[in-house]
């Protein structure tokens, strides 16, 4: 199967250059965008590749976060990115893209390839998925520190492919030629350089956490949904000794599961979402504190759920719940919604409920379908049992399995449609 990719240029002033980096990668142009954030904007009539012009100029991360979403939404396997004053010398992108179409033949877990440091860079579409996005709060400097920081830390592979690439006018190009943004980096830089630092427990160089924050605002996160009143009335709605979301399980537990999904609403963005295993609706109360507005399809066979889902549902209007009471093995069978985004299976405890679970939900061509309970083997086999009946489906990884006594399984559609 030929590499799927796109390439977009961020660009803000400096136009002459942006003529030469758009040159050069002359061979690429069916696959390129430019990322207009221009004052005055570009006259798309006079550009050989599309423009995309925001509502409002972005910054640098904020940009390579739409080529990001952009890379994900055309089912790309890899998202090239160019700075504006760069110059791509001789056959360097084909070079490029060979090199990493020959890197994930081999099976290397690489994450992103280098020339002339990320000038012109590949960043493989899989890695984006396990990292997510750029950090907003650092709008340009550090920010490439810290995303490959994490790139690294999660264990992919950089590469160093040493193809020639020019930056012109020693870099920086954007600052430099605009006085009013030379005299803002000045004041910010610092700044930005205490934020890197207080993220990861040191500057760059000398980073002591091995996650962001060291995990605190994920902690802080699970402390708020367990202290809310909703959340007590929810877990006082029946007694159970099984494992639930934020509930009977240890802290740490808790918090991977909450980062797991919160990754996987990043993922799916979804206004539909399917759930099996209502319970306490407890992952429905996660759900309203992710997504601003959807739809919630969730299945149980326990009628005690309808009380957890009224109760959710007068908490939190902006979540529309749709109940169904009965067993999902025969409930699911008839159940025909177009457009859901995300599923949310809760494992329960044996194989042949779990495995005509997952067999539904693939049938709905679910995009994002997230398994609970792996550490059983009644569910792990019944995810196994599934992807082998099912080729459209492969496991993804889960960027915060370590430590979730319960664990979670991504499995993720394959996209078939080439990027626009």
């Amino acid at each position: 199967m030929a590499l799927r990719y796109l390439l977009g240029i961020p660009f803000v002033n400096r136009a002459d250059l942006l003529h030469r980096a758009v040159e050069s990668v002359r061979a690429l142009w069916p696959h390129v965008v430019i990322v207009d954030n221009s004052g005055s904007g570009l006259d798309p009539e006079r550009w050989p590749v599309p423009i995309i012009r925001p509502s409002v100029p972005l910054t640098f991360a904020q940009s390579m976060n739409l080529l990001q979403r952009r890379a994900l939404d055309a089912g790309a396997d890899v998202l090239l990115f160019m700075h504006n004053d760069a110059e791509a010398c001789g056959d360097t992108p084909r070079r490029l893209l060979a090199l990493v179409d020959e890197a994930t033949a081999a099976g290397r877990r690489w994450g992103v390839a280098f020339t002339n440091y990320d000038t012109l860079a590949a960043v493989r579409v899989d890695a984006i998925r396990h990292l997510g996005e750029w950090d907003p709060a650092l709008p340009q400097y550090f920010a490439d520190n810290d995303w490959y920081r994490r790139l690294r830390l999660a264990g992919w592979e950089v590469l160093d492919t040493g193809l020639p690439v020019t930056h012109h006018n020693d870099a920086s190009s954007t600052v430099k030629s605009d006085a009013v943004l030379a005299h803002a980096n000045a004041v910010l830089f610092p700044l930005h350089e205490r934020y890197y630092a207080a993220k990861w427990g040191g500057g760059a160089g000398h980073e002591s956490f091995a996650r962001p924050w060291n995990d605190a605002p994920a902690a802080d996160f699970v402390r708020q949904v367990r202290s809310s009143p909703v959340f007590h009335q929810l877990a006082a709605t029946y007694e159970t000794e099984e494992g639930t979301l934020l509930e009977h399980a240890d802290e740490l537990t808790m918090l991977r599961q909450l980062q797991a999904i919160r990754h996987a609403v990043w993922l799916a963005q979804p206004r539909r979402v399917l759930e099996t295993g209502t319970a306490k609706g407890l992952f429905g109360y996660v759900l309203a504190h992710l997504v601003p507005q959807a739809t919630l399809h969730t299945f149980d066979l326990d009628p005690r759920s309808a009380a957890a889902v009224k109760l959710l549902g007068d908490a939190y209007p902006s979540l529309r719940i749709r109940f169904t009471a009965g067993d999902s093995r025969r409930t699911l069978a008839r159940f025909r919604q177009p457009g859901i985004g995300l599923a949310w299976i809760d494992g329960g405890h044996d194989h042949e409920t779990a495995l005509s679970d997952l067999r539904h939900a693939m049938r709905l061509r679910i995009p994002l379908i997230a398994v609970d309970d792996m550490a059983m083997h009644t569910v792990a086999a019944a995810v196994a049992d599934a992807l082998a009946a099912n080729g459209a489906y492969r496991e993804m990884e889960n960027p915060f399995r370590e430590g979730d006594s319960r664990g979670i399984a991504f499995l993720r559609l394959a996209e078939t449609h080439a990027p626009a």
